[in-house]
């Protein structure tokens, strides 16, 4: 390398070439969004689409008072399952509505051998929509059957995904009390209660 002289300080340096300073331009990272809440439900109204990366299988409660879906962590579905209420066992996908609404469509694990054609329909439909689709669902109530049809008119749309973690879907969908971790949890601790209760009147 040539060298030149700074006549500000008399000092001498080795004269720079683009190799030694030309860097590249760091990564711009998303920026993470927030969900305030998320609702869980099986759209039968509307078209809508599924993400086909997200989604997670969880275990499900429901106490019966409110129609609330409660989310029970791995502790509680392996301590207290025989004294709490029927469990359920879901997929829970990440969907998007035509207003860009998100939610969480539950799959749940058949318990009954009638029930497995009806998971096995809305499966399908829901296959169909990852493969990049907007759809429609209908129910047959006789055959337990859901249908599913391809929306023209969103078939160019674009979706808007959040930018956000499965973890922080997940908080945003079962808020407060919903998530029952422990038998501190005031909803669990209730109904344990009544549960021993009723075994001491029987």
């Amino acid at each position: 390398m040539n060298k030149i002289v700074n006549t500000q300080s008399n000092d001498t340096r080795q004269r720079l070439t683009l190799k030694d300073i030309v860097v590249a331009l760091p990564k711009q990272l998303p920026v993470e969004e927030s969900i305030d809440q998320i609702n869980i439900t099986i759209p039968m109204e509307g078209d809508f689409k599924v993400h086909p990366d997200i989604k997670v299988t969880v275990a499900l409660a429901e106490t019966g008072d409110d129609g609330e879906w409660y989310l029970l962590s791995k502790y509680i579905v392996d301590n207290y399952a025989k004294k709490l209420w029927n469990i359920s066992y879901a997929t829970l996908y990440l969907c998007i509505d035509e207003q860009d609404e998100h939610f969480l469509l539950p799959v749940f694990a058949p318990k009954e051998k009638w029930q497995e054609v009806s998971e096995k329909s809305l499966q399908e439909a829901l296959g169909f929509s990852m493969e990049g689709h907007w759809i429609n669902l209908s129910y047959q109530k006789n055959s337990g059957i859901y249908g599913y049809g391809e929306s023209v008119e969103q078939a160019e749309s674009d979706e808007k995904w959040p930018v956000i973690d499965i973890e922080a879907i997940m908080d945003a969908a079962f808020l407060g009390e919903r998530y029952i971790d422990s038998v501190d949890n005031s909803i669990l601790r209730n109904y344990l209660y009544n549960v021993d209760l009723m075994a001491k009147i029987d």
